[in-house]
């Protein structure tokens, strides 16, 4: 599928900047509303001083409200947008020869993981051929280990976790390494930046929502905690910044 480079680029770059511009809009509604409960006329009465309070918090948290839709919808949409063409420009070849090659490459892997080897070393050390293999049957074979014991889903989980992306399902985690290591083993440098950007994509966006909570409960309870947003913002900030996209270039 054809990679228009400018809108990956475009769309990284509203992932990348949604931190700063949620927690923006937080604190500045934030400010509005004590703005808002502290007005003060000594020409109108006290009832007259507390309709206006109100009319202001309300004229300030139905503005923030829009704002905050708008934001929310960029961010989802770009995210959308990367994860598609990612997908689009990463699928096994449609052919018999290739369709079985791809399934002997996972039998390969499979071999290794019911032996009690790592899946996330098997990507990072995958060629192309087998990492297109694990983005296919990867994801499913994480998603049965929940029928297995405890123990070992919790293994499973834990070690596809390590790009410092909070929470979330295992699965996810096999897309975003399978993502990284076609990066680097992809001869096509359009693609490349496109892996690159996709597999940081949910990164950002984990640092971006406890803002967008915090803006969605001051629109919506007129309080929130700016505090516990920031740290949980900056837990969820990977620990290994990726290079911006450009730089893949």
């Amino acid at each position: 599928m054809t990679i228009y480079i400018t809108s990956v680029r475009s769309f990284a770059e509203t992932i990348r900047n949604a931190r700063e511009r949620a927690a923006t809009l937080a604190r500045s509604l934030s400010d509005a509303i004590a703005r808002a409960r502290t007005f003060t006329d000594p020409d109108l009465s006290d009832q007259g001083v507390a309709a206006k309070r109100a009319e202001l918090e309300a004229t300030f948290r139905a503005a923030a409200q829009t704002d905050l839709q708008k934001l929310t919808a960029e961010v989802s949409h770009a995210r959308q947008y990367l994860a598609q063409a990612a997908r689009e420009n990463t699928q096994l070849p449609n052919d018999a020869a290739g369709l079985i090659r791809a399934e002997q490459k996972w039998r390969q892997v499979e071999k290794i993981l019911d032996a009690g080897g790592d899946l996330l070393s098997q990507i990072r050390t995958a060629d192309a051929d087998t990492a297109l293999a694990i983005a296919e049957f990867g994801p499913s074979w994480v998603q049965a280990q929940s029928v297995r014991p405890q123990g070992l889903t919790g293994a499973v989980a834990a070690g596809l976790t390590p790009d410092g992306v909070q929470g979330g399902d295992p699965a996810a985690s096999v897309r975003r390494a399978v993502s990284a290591r076609l990066a680097d083993v992809t001869t096509d440098p359009t693609l490349a930046e496109l892996l690159r950007v996709d597999s940081a994509a949910d990164g950002h966006v984990a640092t971006v929502e406890p803002w967008l909570t915090a803006a969605s409960n001051l629109v919506e309870y007129g309080t929130a905690d700016l505090l516990g947003a920031a740290l949980a913002s900056q837990i969820a900030q990977p620990s290994t910044e990726p290079a911006p996209a450009e730089a893949a270039a």
